[in-house]
């Protein structure tokens, strides 16, 4: 009996020894693997070289596009999740990937850009041709595919990456051919502070060589809007859009309508606009209010005044928020962020900021000012007799496209350009973004 529990006994021991070790392991190469995305990266390298290294004991060709981050994440092997978000599975491709820098450039034909990602999770339609034909355009032939076989990239100028977190991962399939002449376009209309949170942009160094962003520096720059001369031929006659909006109110008690759908963002914009509503009354719509479908006006022709509140306050980024949803409701929107900024891009006196006051009660009281006088509230919309706005929406806005295919031709007349951008510092939204804004009391 004895020796039957001293042997129960040892059998517990080695099953606890045998757990300890498994459990150690498990830890252990769990630790391992999430030190992998905080490797160190190396420069990466010029689009354009070829390298060959040695992988799993055979000899490998880098693609001309992979970074050296990559390739230290394939030697390691292990699976990591988010900045690596299924790239063992899809690195097999990139493995075979080559570049045909001697392959001729054929530029007669007509300029081609292959839509490689989605657009916030769907297809993007541009019209392509279609959008020109009607246009000023000075390029005629210029159009977008789908087509992502081997035949479909070689027939293509560029290939256009929508940089957005569910769009484009690192890690997500990239063409397995490119070639020297072959334009790789960042494009987003989001701010740095958001790509910077959704994609780890570090490993995206020296993989693009045209940008196509709301930066005014970019190569494509895409403004959300802008402002410009109106034809003075055409007769002035302002409205009075104190009397047409306070005729459209009804019976509402809230003045200031604000349509949101990120509760939580970097320049605390909910944190005012809670503390502005213990002064004024402001109806809430979206994803941090009341329901409201997307796409649709939200009543603002109800309204005086709209919250055109950015989700970060970054250079040269201001929205569809005040260029559709404030200036084209006809609607005096009231901002937060660089008073330069808004200054540079909108029209004088077009625009309530918060900076302007001390306070938020001053803030609300200089607002509900407004709306009971004619004069005062028909001011901010003095500038439309010299001047008128337009919502430009990316690349599907004729002008936008146009500029693009306008680039492309451009660089198809001298194909020795090299301009391998380096997104990590161009794209640096601790440089271009105020990382915290002031919130008045």
């Amino acid at each position: 009996m004895k020796n039957m529990n001293n042997t129960s006994f040892k059998k517990s021991l080695f099953l606890i020894f045998v757990s300890c070790v498994t459990f150690t392991v498990i830890i252990a190469l769990l630790l391992l693997a999430n030190s992998v995305t905080f490797w160190p990266v190396k420069p990466l390298q010029a689009p354009h070289i070829r390298k060959k290294y040695d992988m799993d004991k055979t000899q490998a060709l880098q693609a001309p596009h992979e970074t050296q981050a990559l390739k230290v994440l394939r030697n390691r092997g292990y699976h990591v999740y988010n900045a690596t978000y299924e790239l063992q599975r899809n690195l097999n491709g990139i493995q075979k990937t080559k570049s045909k820098k001697t392959e001729p450039y054929k530029k007669d034909r007509k300029i081609k850009i292959l839509i490689w990602t989605t657009f916030f999770r769907k297809r993007y339609y541009v019209k392509g041709e279609r959008i020109l034909k009607d246009s000023n355009c000075s390029i005629k032939h210029c159009n977008v595919h789908y087509d992502k076989s081997e035949a479909g990239i070689a027939s293509s100028d560029a290939v256009l990456f929508h940089l957005w977190g569910r769009d484009f991962k690192i890690g997500d399939p990239i063409p397995k051919i490119r070639y020297s002449w072959q334009n790789y376009i960042f494009f987003s209309m989001e701010n740095p502070t958001w790509i910077h949170f959704t994609t780890k942009v570090k490993y995206l160094d020296g993989f693009f060589n045209l940008t196509a962003t709301y930066k005014q520096n970019s190569d494509v720059p895409l403004a959300y809007g802008k402002y410009f001369p109106r034809d003075m031929s055409k007769p002035t006659n302002l409205k009075n859009y104190y009397m047409e909006n306070r005729r459209k109110r009804k019976d509402k008690d809230a003045i200031i309508l604000w349509v949101v759908s990120n509760c939580k963002t970097v320049n605390n914009r909910m944190q005012f606009v809670k503390k502005l509503q213990k002064h004024i009354a402001i109806d809430i719509f979206g994803r941090c209010g009341k329901p409201c479908k997307r796409h649709t006006k939200c009543g603002t022709h109800s309204y005086m005044f709209y919250m055109a509140l950015e989700n970060a306050d970054c250079k040269d980024y201001i929205t569809e928020k005040l260029w559709h949803n404030s200036f084209g409701a006809n609607l005096i929107p009231v901002v937060q962020g660089s008073k330069v900024e808004y200054s540079k891009h909108l029209p004088p006196n077009s625009f309530i900021h918060v900076d302007t006051f001390n306070s938020v009660k001053d803030l609300a009281m200089y607002i509900t000012k407004v709306s009971h006088n004619e004069t005062l509230y028909n001011s901010y919309f003095k500038w439309k007799e010299l001047y008128q706005s337009t919502y430009n929406g990316g690349l599907r806005n004729p002008d936008n496209f146009c500029k693009l295919c306008t680039v492309l031709h451009e660089r198809r007349q001298n194909t020795s350009f090299n301009k391998e951008y380096k997104i990590s510092s161009w794209f640096d939204w601790k440089n271009q973004c105020a990382r915290r804004v002031k919130v008045l009391h």
